[in-house]
Order: structure tokens, then sequence, then C-alpha cells
């Protein structure tokens, strides 16, 4: 199923309402920030800036998740919600805000 919002395929870094790819890989270097796992359209630019449009910058880190699942979540949302089950040989695109 299509996400609502594009998201990138790889990491990348959003700031000031733009993101832009990191081939360094300068994002992961930073120790102090705060890990937050994103699914579904939580890792596009267009949801970031929606959600997040006062952070200074966020550090996008795309990952494959084994053994789990996207799925519809029981919550009521004007373009659905997703979560994450259990799915022994399930792979997942996911990223670490």
């Amino acid at each position: 199923r299509a996400l609502p919002y594009e998201a990138p395929e790889g990491s990348f870094l959003f700031e000031n309402g733009e993101s832009r790819e990191d081939p360094d890989r300068e994002i992961l270097k930073a120790d102090d920030r705060k890990r937050v796992l994103a699914i579904g359209s939580n890792r596009s630019p267009r949801q970031l800036a929606r959600k997040f449009k006062h952070e200074p910058a966020i550090a996008v880190v795309a990952a494959t998740l084994h053994d789990f699942d996207v799925v519809y979540a029981a919550r009521i949302a004007s373009y659905g919600a997703a979560t994450l089950v259990r799915q022994p040989g399930g792979i997942v695109r996911i990223a670490m805000l």
C-alpha cells in the first residue's frame, strides 16, 4: 500500500523545512540526540515539516526492521494510522529520527 506522503529511501537531514542527503553520514555522529522510531509517513519530509516545524534539525536514519510488519492501527486519523506487529520473516523500512 502506498504511503500518503513520499519518503526518501535513504538517510537524510531535515533542516529548516528542507531535506538534504548526507553522504558522509554526519547525522550518525551526534550522540546527544534523542532517538525516535518512525514508521510509515512519519519518516517523510512533508510529515516532518507538519509535526516538527519548530525543530532546528532532525536526522533521519534509514533502517530495515526484521520480523515485524507495519499495519493499520485502531485509531482515528484523516489518512490512516500505522503500528508495528511481530511478523516472523517480515521486513519493513523504518527510520530513526
